[in-house]
């Protein structure tokens, strides 16, 4: 064997760039599985593959974002929180219209004369699978339960994704000023019933 790996089962806290940081009840993303084939239906693999499978993946993201209604305000929020990474696409949040009950959805391409400023002449990217992770099971449960009446607040927005601030104070002033609501121990932007 290769020995003990030093990584723990169970982690409810981690190292990021040297900061310490604690995991919340409400942390979750999910990772989205991508498939970019050529004109010919060969994998892009290419040494400048990533570069185009970004693109398509950027220009079908808006195309469907924009088809659904959302503005363009809206749209930049959602790709704030979104980290592509060449064969998967990792989001804050599910994103709309990609649904696992959805896929697979051809999010760019599949015809000889689709172009316009991503990929090359027949590419076509397809979102194929969607993985939602969440905080692990013993997070979720230490969740001390919030009086009636009341609600858990955790100094992070409900209405933009992925946004969070040090404290109530920076919360506040940032609803305030955005327009926003901030996210109750429910996990959105919604007061709890």
């Amino acid at each position: 064997g290769r020995g003990p790996s030093h990584i723990a089962q169970n982690p409810k806290s981690a190292q990021s760039n040297l900061f310490p940081v604690e995991v919340a009840p409400s942390f979750m993303f999910a990772i989205y599985g991508i498939k970019a084939t050529d004109k010919h239906g060969h994998e892009i693999q290419s040494s400048g593959g990533r570069r185009r499978r970004n693109e398509m993946w950027a220009k079908g993201l808006n195309h469907l974002l924009t088809k659904l209604g959302k503005t363009e305000k809206q749209i930049k929020m959602i790709e704030r929180t979104i980290f592509f990474d060449g064969s998967a696409c990792y989001s804050a949040k599910p994103i709309e219209g990609l649904r696992s009950t959805n896929l697979p959805v051809i999010l760019w391409g599949g015809s000889e004369d689709t172009t316009s400023g991503a990929g090359e002449v027949g590419d076509q990217l397809e979102v194929v699978s969607v993985e939602p992770y969440s905080a692990p099971y013993e997070l979720q449960c230490r969740n001390v339960a919030t009086p009636g009446g009341s609600a858990q607040v955790e100094f992070r927005c409900g209405t933009c994704p992925g946004r969070a601030f040090v404290n109530a104070q920076s919360l506040l002033q940032h609803c305030r000023e955005q327009g926003c609501t901030p996210a109750y121990g429910n996990g959105g932007g919604e007061k709890p019933p």
